[in-house]
Formats: structure tokens, C-alpha cells, sequence
């Protein structure tokens, strides 16, 4: 079995996207002075997905034949299950989620690996975690918020990944902080 472990901010959409979505949010964004009414407004407009990066995603899927597990804090949301379902229909095979807290990602991931019988996986994730290890690292194709989420390029370096079962690296990876 191949898994896609599928961060969903910074991933499937992306600052850039927000912006050309409503010019406000980068304001909104940038205001260090949030109050409520402010912090409710952005948080409405940014539970969104690109339709284009699922397009992205759904082509790596399709070429790596993998399935796709849900790393993302959206998964502790109470609409995740409609956003699950949506991402279903769209042809994103989604068959689980991992159990870890938000700040645990590699944690979530390391246990849903020794669960399972994952062959090769990928990691698309804007975020290195403190607990994403070297072995963790080495299948990470990380993406960027505040660029363009998921892009053809990181699809390129996704399916490589996969196909060769991640020999020779990411080289989209900063180096962790």
C-alpha cells in the first residue's frame, strides 16, 4: 500500500489563494492586533480549498497509486467530515487519519506506518514538526503557505519520491530550524 500523508493547510490552499479570493485577508493577516471579530473573519475566509491543488494532488494519487491519510489539524474539526466527504467525491481516496495531536504530527504518522502495511509513502506537508525525524524528513515534500501550497513541481518531486521509494532525497526541504 502506498500513502500520501496529506497535511491540508499550505497544501491545498495557500495564502496567494486566499488573497486572490478576498484582498482583505492579507490585512487581515498581517494585523498583529487581533480581536475577535477580526481573528472569526479570517479563520471563515481560510477554511478553504483550492480546487486547483486537488487537481494536483488527485495526479500524484493517480500516477503513484496511493491511498491518502489526513495529518492535518483540520481533522479535529467538527466539519472535517464533510470536508472529507467533499475530497471523496472529488476522487481523493482518503482512508483514515492519524492519532496524534496537533504538535505530535510524526508521532501520528510513525504509528499509522507500524499500523499498516505502508510499502512507500510521501509526506505534503508547510510544516517540519519537531518530531519529524531524519527517516520522517527523507519523505517529506514540503510546500509553502505563504507561496502556493502544492505545486507542479512539488508533484514532480512527490511521484519521484514514491516511484523510486524516496532514494535521493527532497529537494524542496529546508533544513529544520
Amino acid at each position: 500500500m502506498n500513502i500520501v500523508f496529506l497535511d491540508i493547510d499550505g497544501v491545498l490552499n495557500s495564502l496567494n489563494y486566499f488573497i486572490e479570493r478576498e484582498p482583505k485577508v492579507l490585512e487581515l493577516y498581517q494585523n498583529e492586533n487581533y480581536n475577535k471579530d477580526t481573528f472569526l473573519k479570517l479563520k471563515r475566509l481560510m477554511l478553504d480549498i483550492d480546487i486547483n491543488k486537488v487537481k494536483v494532488l488527485k495526479e500524484i494519487i493517480d500516477e503513484t497509486k496511493s491511498l491518502v491519510v489526513v495529518i492535518s489539524s483540520w481533522k479535529n474539526m467538527g466539519t472535517f467530515s464533510y470536508v472529507q466527504n467533499e475530497l471523496i467525491k472529488m476522487g481523493i481516496p482518503i482512508i483514515g487519519i492519524t492519532d496524534d495531536c496537533n504538535s505530535n504530527r510524526g508521532a501520528g504518522i510513525k504509528n499509522y506506518l507500524q499500523e499498516n502495511n505502508v510499502q512507500k509513502y510521501i509526506i505534503l506537508d508547510d510544516e517540519i514538526f519537531d518530531d519529524y525525524d531524519v527517516e520522517l524528513l527523507s519523505h517529506l515534500v514540503k510546500t509553502s503557505f505563504n507561496k502556493n501550497g502544492l505545486t507542479n513541481k512539488h508533484k514532480s518531486i512527490a511521484i519521484k519520491m514514491m516511484i523510486n521509494n524516496n532514494i535521493g532525497g527532497n529537494k524542496c526541504l529546508v533544513k529544520k530550524k
